[in-house]
């Protein structure tokens, strides 16, 4: 269960992002954060992304959301999609705590 400040609450973290909670609390980080990606600086295909779930419902624009462009917000989940070859010819994928770390000198 996920309990909002407005008071309402939503059975999932899907649900809530369906909510007009979360469809505020998104338009408030866009506005805040200006409306580009924290790390590239492009201005289409934006997701507000939560830099951890420990506050979901009562979100601090500042503490726990950032603005990511698609093309980062899947790296940062998913893994590096640079292409680039590591040792025998793989391509190299970055472990989530090698991300968050690269992420966070960007800030």
């Amino acid at each position: 269960m996920i309990q909002c400040a407005s008071g309402n609450t939503y059975e999932g973290y899907r649900e809530y992002l369906d909510s007009k909670d979360w469809e505020k609390k998104r338009e408030e980080a866009l506005e805040f954060y200006g409306r580009m990606c924290a790390l590239c600086g492009a201005t289409r295909y934006l997701n507000v992304h939560h830099r951890h779930y420990k506050s979901i419902g009562v979100e601090d624009v500042l503490k726990d959301l950032t603005i990511l462009c698609y093309k980062h917000h899947n790296w940062y989940h998913k893994g590096c999609d640079c292409g680039k070859s590591g040792k025998n010819g793989k391509k190299h994928k970055k472990t989530k705590k090698t991300r968050r770390k690269q992420w966070a000198r960007r800030r």
